[in-house]
């Protein structure tokens, strides 16, 4: 089972928070997951592997509203630049659970908990995972990401970056959106979550080397996780035709790319980064 969940938060007293505060959502999000399940919360920190668990940075409810969605981190070059939230404004982050225990335990976060994100004291006011009040948000059983007939319909699908994505090549960053690196983050994601695997990782290489972007609009960022630690990314959106892939790829690949918004894309999903939405047309 997984599960995407917006958690609407208010800020309990006036207080500065980094602009890229990803790190300090993914030491909210344990402290949380301790309160509600402290077992399931000391394996997961102990475990060196994929997290099945992602978290967004803040968001600002009054600019969601007035259709100026933007990460309370911002987009700014500079490492230490802030961000003053006002006592009383209202907050979201989005978390994604990528098994069932995990989908349980953001449903079991107490609504009037008090959490701390640096120094700013954060109470859960209401937990939305129902796609029926927010769009996006809900619970799916894996089965229902694989395709249900042949794909032949489908022509493209269009990845969304809303927060920077960041893949390695060797130990450098590689910012580049190559759907090669794109679809194998996600069949890595996929056995992580326990799945069986849709395909070998290099067979979804070489059958995502023939996927060339129709359209896109994007640029490379420098995102700070702290003040001493960036890594190269980029954001935008990216379509991918789907016409040089045939039968069983392309069903595999149309699963993968259901299942993004769930895992994220790329690495330090749990620190905020590779948020991503999905179009299949």
């Amino acid at each position: 089972m997984f599960g995407i969940a917006i958690l609407r938060l208010r800020a309990e007293k006036d207080a500065v928070l980094p602009r890229v505060h990803g790190r300090l959502m993914h030491g909210a999000f344990f402290s949380l997951l301790r309160e509600v399940d402290s077992g399931l919360s000391g394996a997961i920190h102990a475990n060196s592997g994929l997290k099945p668990f992602t978290v967004s940075e803040l968001s600002i409810c009054e600019d969601i509203e007035k259709g100026k969605a933007r990460s309370a981190g911002g987009r700014v070059r500079g490492r230490d630049a802030v961000r003053h939230v006002k006592a009383g404004s209202v907050l979201e982050r989005r978390v994604t659970a990528l098994t069932e225990p995990m989908v349980q335990a953001v449903k079991s976060f107490p609504h009037g908990v008090r959490f701390q994100a640096g120094e700013l004291p954060l109470c859960i006011e209401e937990i939305i995972m129902d796609g029926r009040r927010k769009k996006g948000t809900g619970v799916i059983e894996p089965e229902k990401l694989l395709p249900a007939n042949d794909c032949s319909t489908l022509r493209q699908i269009t990845f969304h970056f809303r927060s920077p994505v960041s893949f390695r090549r060797d130990k450098d960053d590689f910012p580049v959106p190559t759907p090669g690196l794109i679809f194998a983050s996600l069949s890595d994601k996929w056995q992580g979550a326990g799945l069986s695997p849709l395909a070998g990782k290099s067979v979804i290489q070489e059958d995502a080397a023939g996927l060339l972007p129709t359209q896109w609009q994007g640029r490379t960022v420098r995102h700070f996780l702290s003040a001493d630690r960036g890594v190269l990314a980029f954001l935008g959106s990216f379509t991918y035709e789907l016409a040089q892939l045939q039968g069983g790829a392309r069903q595999s690949f149309v699963a993968l790319a259901r299942f993004a918004p769930y895992s994220g894309v790329g690495r330090l999903c749990a620190q905020g980064l590779g948020q991503t939405e999905v179009e299949i047309e």
